[in-house]
């Protein structure tokens, strides 16, 4: 009967991954269609202030509370479904300060970037609903439903890129279109999914300390938004919008690589809830994982990298190749760490997620303020590798000491 149920759950991972990688590769696909446009319809500079927006609307997804999105899909995935309306609540009431947010910004641009500034009061008034609202995929995710995650996120890619491809045909070198495409699209089918979820999930039972643990996670998750868009706003401040477009085009991959890690994580997360040990054998398959993760992106970032850049983003950024390969190199390093963070902030421990987040961002916050100001692109670079090895490091040790590594046993 055991090895029937093992069975069913690794089929069950294995459809799971199915669907959520088919949804990456698409979404990834049309993306890429979509840069391809963008970095040929806009100017260095225009892409590298586009970046810099869409980095200003990530930093404004810490008053959404996102730590809440965790404790909704945990909560699904053990049965609890009441803190799916609490979460809805606190989420979008939040969001209305990171429309503030994005008003505050667009004074500070006013002067010298008007179109910049106008397309953030445009965001100011949509992103309550674009990211306040989102909790809807959380009770999908808990529940493993990760085809109806598919069709909606599907669809959802086909509609942004295409109006994004179209925006930058019909507008070039404007930042207006593209970003409203990124922005509208969510909102509507956030607002319909939501709606349908609130009318279908009746008032249920809240699992004791989710609400708290989200609401508190969610503080240390805000340091980590800031660590990772951080590095984007000094190459902006202290060098030019064309060296953020660099960026971009340099981390184009690796975030790529990185999504691909964290949707596989998320498939995790259901079993990883449900899951009373951490074992010496979960342990081993989690390393094994790792390695094999980490040794595709070695090899891809020296083979086929380079010239995917160049067919993606043109001739003009050509010398983002070698930032992309040591960014590439960075995701290699912080697999582990992904992997294993993730059984942690499915236990809704709160004080270890704390330690993880808080430690690392604040470390590669300091590194980023200190080595970009003096290395440029290549101190961006040195800074997520060794924010990279930090988070090994860190989640390692809580691993041992909080987890302590159990014995696997025929029946676990």
């Amino acid at each position: 009967m055991i090895k029937s149920l093992l069975r069913s759950a690794h089929s069950s991972l294995a459809r799971n991954f199915t669907w959520l990688m088919g949804l990456r590769i698409l979404q990834q696909g049309f993306g890429l269609i979509g840069i391809y446009f963008l970095a040929r319809g806009l100017s260095k500079e225009t892409l590298g202030s586009y970046a810099l927006l869409l980095s200003i609307v990530s930093i404004c997804t810490i008053f959404t509370f996102p730590g809440l999105n965790s404790s909704t899909a945990q909560g699904a995935a053990r049965g609890y479904f009441g803190i799916y309306r609490h979460a809805v609540k606190i989420s979008f009431t939040g969001s209305i300060l990171g429309s503030l947010v994005c008003l505050a910004a667009m004074l500070f641009f006013e002067k010298e970037h008007p179109d910049l500034a106008t397309v953030l009061l445009f965001v100011s008034a949509i992103f309550p609903f674009s990211h306040g609202l989102k909790q809807w995929e959380s009770i999908l995710t808990g529940t493993e439903n990760f085809k109806t995650i598919f069709l909606l996120g599907t669809l959802a890619s086909l509609i942004t890129y295409s109006s994004m491809i179209l925006g930058v045909l019909f507008f070039p070198d404007q930042i207006f279109v593209p970003v409203l495409a990124v922005i509208v699209v969510p909102a509507t089918i956030n607002l319909i999914s939501t709606t349908f979820f609130l009318r279908r999930e009746e008032k249920q039972s809240t699992e004791s300390g989710a609400v708290n643990y989200g609401l508190k996670s969610s503080v240390y998750l805000a340091i980590n938004t800031l660590a990772n868009h951080l590095d984007k706003f000094l190459l902006f401040y202290f060098l030019s919008p064309a060296f953020v477009a660099i960026f971009i085009a340099a981390e184009k991959f690796s975030e790529l690589s990185k999504n691909i890690i964290q949707d596989f994580t998320a498939i995790l997360m259901p079993l990883f809830a449900r899951s009373s040990l951490y074992t010496k054998d979960l342990d081993k398959k989690l390393k094994i994982i790792g390695i094999l993760f980490s040794i595709c992106l070695i090899v891809f970032s020296f083979t086929i990298l380079p010239w995917l850049t160049i067919a993606i983003f043109s001739e003009q950024y050509a010398d983002a190749i070698p930032y992309a390969q040591g960014l590439m190199i960075s995701v290699a390093i912080g697999i582990h760490a992904t992997l294993s963070a993730r059984y942690i902030t499915a236990k809704l421990d709160e004080v270890s997620v704390r330690d993880i987040y808080v430690s690392i961002s604040l470390a590669r916050i300091i590194l980023t303020r200190i080595l970009v100001p003096f290395f440029g692109l290549w101190g961006a670079v040195f800074s997520a590798i060794i924010y990279r090895l930090l988070s090994t490091g860190i989640v390692r040790f809580i691993i041992v000491k909080r987890y302590r590594v159990n014995a696997s046993s025929k029946n676990a």
